[in-house]
This record gives structure tokens, sequence and C-alpha cells, in this order.
């Protein structure tokens, strides 16, 4: 397996994942189905779960990355020796500028997404 497939496949699980789901809680909440301000929360809200969700995986691949040819760890034993030396927070180090990148990709993302299925939806009645 490739450590960028992982990466990527945990980022953007949690964020197709989580999008819907916000939306639907803010509409229940009172926020307008079609509104702006409701593509924009539930978009920051995938864009935050899903950097604490790819954030740790990225720390694995960027060491992983780094360590090519210079050493023959392993990832179990990297994700192991990682909480053990450096503490669990060392897994979300990168945090903010990947939160900061990722919010700004789900934002354009689900609106330009929310706007063309508005576009594509027949006419009612």
């Amino acid at each position: 397996w490739s450590p960028n497939v992982a990466r990527c496949f945990v980022g953007n699980a949690a964020e197709l994942g989580c999008y819907d789901q916000f939306k639907q809680t803010l509409i229940e909440k009172g926020f307008p189905a079609g509104g702006a301000a409701t593509h924009l929360a539930a978009s920051a809200g995938a864009g935050f779960v899903s950097s604490i969700a790819s954030t740790p995986v990225d720390v694995l691949k960027t060491r992983l990355q780094a360590s090519a040819g210079l050493s023959n760890e392993g990832l179990v034993s990297l994700a192991l020796r990682i909480p053990r030396e450096e503490g669990v927070l060392a897994f979300y180090k990168g945090f903010w500028p990947l939160f900061q990148r990722k919010v700004t990709w789900t934002v354009i993302f689900f609106t330009a997404y929310e706007q063309l299925r508005a576009l594509a939806a027949p006419p009612p009645n």
C-alpha cells in the first residue's frame, strides 16, 4: 500500500462522510437548506473532522518518506514508536497548517458542488 493512498482515503472518507451529516444537522437546527451559511458551516466541520482523522496518517506518511533508504522501520513499528518516544500529541504535529488547507478545500469544493447540483436539478413542476 502507499502512504499517500492511505492519507487520501482517510481524509476523503472523513470529508464525504461528515459533510452530509453536518448539513442535515444544521438544517434540523434551522439553517436554510440551500443557504450559503449551511454549506459553509457543514464544509468547515467536515474539514475539521478530516484534519483530525488524517493528521496522524500524514505524520506517519511524512516520516516514512523522509526515512526512505535510511531506515528499514515499517509502518507498525513507527506507529508504536512515536507515542512511546514523543507522546501521542506527536501524531498531531502539523495539524494547524493541514486544518487550514483542508477547511479551505472543503469549503470551496462543497460550495461549488452544491451550486452545480442546484443548476443540474430538474426544474420544479
